[in-house]
C-alpha cells in the first residue's frame, strides 16, 4: 500500500512538472511553442489584365530552344505569401505565342501556372499545382527568372530591384556588376 501511495504521489508530481514545461509542438502555459512557424498558406491570385505587348521586356534566356521570352513588368508582384507572380509571353520563330500568368516560390524553387491566354484574354487553369523548376529545355526561363531577376537566397527581391534587373536585361546590359546592383 505504501508503494502505491508513493507511486501515485510521484506520478502526480510528474504530471505537474510536465505541465510546467514547454513540450515541443504543444502549447505551454504561456501559449508559446517551440514550433512557432506556421505552415505556408498560398494567397488567392487575382488574374491581371492581358498585357500591353508594347511594354513587354525581352529576356535573354540561355537555352537552345526556339522561343523568345517577354515579361510584363506591370504584372510582377510579390504576394503576402511571398509568391512572385508575373505574366510571361513565349514567342516561337514562326511568330506564334503563348501567354501565361505564373508564380514562383523563391524559397522552394517551385512554379505554378495560374492562367493562359486565348486570344487577348487570360483564362484560369482548372487544376494547377506547384512543380519544381527545371534548369533545362523550354522551362529554363523560370530557372533564370528565379536565379537572376526575381529572387535572392530563397527570398523575393524588392520590387525595385526586380524592375532594375529586368530593365537592365532589356537594355542589353549583360555585365553582372551592372545587373546585380
Amino acid at each position: 500500500m505504501r508503494y502505491s501511495v508513493l507511486f501515485a504521489f510521484c506520478f502526480m508530481l510528474m504530471l505537474q512538472s510536465a505541465h510546467a514545461l514547454d513540450i515541443p509542438g504543444e502549447p505551454s502555459s504561456s501559449g508559446n511553442t517551440f514550433f512557432e512557424a506556421q505552415a505556408w498558406q498560398e494567397s488567392d491570385a487575382d488574374l491581371p489584365p492581358y498585357p500591353d505587348e508594347d511594354r513587354l521586356l525581352e529576356l535573354s534566356i540561355d537555352n537552345a530552344n526556339a522561343f523568345k521570352y517577354f515579361i510584363d513588368p506591370e504584372s510582377v508582384t510579390v504576394g503576402a505569401d511571398q509568391v512572385v507572380r508575373y505574366i510571361i509571353l513565349l514567342r516561337s520563330r514562326t511568330g506564334s505565342k503563348n501567354v501565361f500568368f505564373e508564380g514562383v516560390r523563391c524559397e522552394t524553387n517551385e512554379y505554378k501556372s495560374y492562367a493562359f491566354a486565348t486570344g487577348k484574354q487570360l483564362r484560369r487553369l482548372r487544376q494547377s499545382r506547384w512543380r519544381l523548376v527545371s534548369n533545362s529545355g523550354a522551362q529554363r526561363y523560370r530557372y533564370e527568372l528565379i536565379a537572376y531577376f526575381l529572387c535572392d537566397n530563397g527570398s523575393p527581391l524588392s520590387h525595385d530591384t526586380m524592375m532594375r534587373r529586368l530593365r537592365s536585361e532589356e537594355s542589353g546590359v549583360h555585365d553582372a556588376s551592372e545587373i546585380f546592383l
